[in-house]
């Protein structure tokens, strides 16, 4: 394996642990969202990572993921009938729960927990804000 196959698995790797970790423990969701990569490197980086998970003696309790991914959308639906309403005059329009949530998830792998701004994208704003505050407080229930 030269440099640059190295670069790109060490890379696609730390995409797939965080998109593990915070987004989804499922393989087909990450294959489907990363699209084009290679679908053998997705898998054995996936592997990878069940694996550490499993002989982790303090696995991660995963029990939440879905309850705590469905009220934030449920708050920044809330968080939608507080804006004003689409103008295409104005150039105002909304996105959807589904595309707020893969932009919103998309902002933070690359961010590499790099502060990160908005400009007029509330609602992604605002479901990242709700999202990591509730990640935040969950890490500090658990410690």
């Amino acid at each position: 394996m030269d440099k640059n196959e190295e670069q790109y698995e060490l890379q696609l790797k730390k995409v797939i642990e965080f998109m593990y970790e915070y987004e989804t423990p499922n393989f087909l969701e990450i294959a489907r969202e990363l699209g084009s990569f290679d679908i053998n490197v997705v898998k054995k980086i996936f592997d990878e990572i069940e694996e550490k998970e499993k002989d982790n003696k303090n696995p991660k309790d995963r029990s939440s993921y879905f309850s705590d991914r469905l009220y934030v959308r449920g708050k920044t639906a809330q968080f939608l009938y507080d804006l004003p309403a689409p103008n295409s005059i104005r150039s105002q329009w909304w996105f959807s729960l589904d595309t707020i949530e893969k932009i919103a998830f998309y902002i933070r792998r690359i961010s590499d927990n790099e502060p990160i701004a908005f400009f007029g994208a509330p609602s992604v704003a605002f479901f990242i804000i709700i999202y990591l505050a509730m990640q935040r407080f969950m890490m500090l229930i658990r410690i």
